[in-house]
């Protein structure tokens, strides 16, 4: 947890915990190198699986902010396998679905991370709530910016001082392309517009709302009923915050965590670069050695076996033609022709 890895790194840096400011420099030397971890490679773990629920008539989603990397998409009851694609081959002369695949499911786009889980009807003000009961233990910020009919870019911060639970923009917004708040906070955050709504949200341990953004149907398509999706994604980096706090895909890489934060310590001095380097070189050792023990029985692909009938023709007269003639076709012939 959180409070070993401190603890260590105070010994060896020569830092004291009981400080303010040394305990928050470690604590911000800690989360960018396990971000910057976490971010490298989809380590055993961080990956999660999740079914949603899509209306008839949902074009576009927002996926829960604790989906950071969507990695494949399944319908539910059948099993279909749904491509995903970007922005970009909607614009293409076929369109952006396949023509063997008219079912508009069989293909999302993603269309980025937006801060807004749905979108604003009208220009008008914001506003900024704790849960109900609830209040601020500590004084807060939360800045939101974004546009209106008046200007391209618009940005306020409201502030949340201790025993408030609730703030209201001065300005008008029609559009949101950010919310930060300053600080982790005791409860969640949630931004309604004008007529109550849910907007956005940001989680207590989180500074800044973000959601994946997804277009499942094209206009003026509907299905004929609501449909199960099955989703398997790489989650949201959650940063360290308490001292009971574990990095995100388990406590198992937190050795990697400590020496991977020596690593950022020492490449900032001059004359440490040996030892910043000796320090990378074990967090990918320790990094390794987990993810070979935790691997090492698991089926990470199918595995169909061998398949005599194809071998039998690989060795064929007619295979050894298929092979010579087309030779990019690998199905036609294998390894047994030299």
């Amino acid at each position: 947890m959180l409070l070993d890895i401190l603890t260590e790194l105070s010994q060896e840096l020569g830092r004291d915990l009981s400080v303010a400011t040394d305990r928050t420099w470690l604590l911000t030397q800690i989360n960018h190198a396990a971000q910057e971890l976490y971010n490298s490679d989809d380590i055993t773990g961080c990956e999660h699986e999740q079914i949603l629920v899509l209306g008839q008539t949902d074009q576009q989603i927002v996926l829960p902010w604790y989906v950071g990397h969507l990695i494949g998409v399944r319908r539910y009851e059948f099993r279909d396998n749904i491509q995903q694609v970007d922005m970009r081959p909607r614009y293409a002369r076929s369109g952006w679905k396949k023509p063997f695949q008219q079912y508009p499911y069989f293909q999302w786009r993603q269309k980025g991370k937006v801060a807004l889980s749905r979108n604003l009807t009208d220009e008008a003000a914001l506003t900024v709530s704790l849960p109900e009961g609830t209040t601020a233990a500590e004084t807060f910020t939360v800045t939101i910016v974004g546009s209106n009919s008046q200007s391209a870019r618009v940005r306020e911060t409201v502030t949340f001082a201790a025993g408030e639970r609730t703030k209201t923009t001065e300005q008008f917004f029609s559009d949101v392309l950010s919310i930060i708040k300053s600080r982790e906070t005791t409860y969640d955050l949630v931004v309604t517009d004008v007529a109550g709504n849910e907007v956005s949200s940001i989680p207590s341990h989180m500074r800044s709302a973000m959601f994946n953004l997804v277009q499942v149907l094209d206009r003026n398509e509907q299905q004929s009923q609501s449909q199960l999706v099955e989703i398997l994604f790489k989650q949201q980096y959650e940063p360290y915050v308490s001292d009971t706090d574990v990095f995100t895909p388990g406590a198992v890489y937190e050795k990697v965590v400590y020496w991977k934060t020596l690593e950022h310590c020492f490449a900032k001095l001059d004359g440490k670069e040996d030892k910043a380097a000796m320090c990378g070189n074990k967090a990918q050792a320790v990094l390794a050695n987990i993810l070979a023990n935790q691997c090492s029985q698991l089926e990470m692909a199918i595995d169909f076996g061998r398949n005599p009938t194809l071998e039998c023709f690989q060795r064929s007269r007619y295979g050894a033609w298929l092979a010579r003639n087309y030779p990019g076709n690998s199905s036609y012939a294998g390894p047994y022709y030299s």
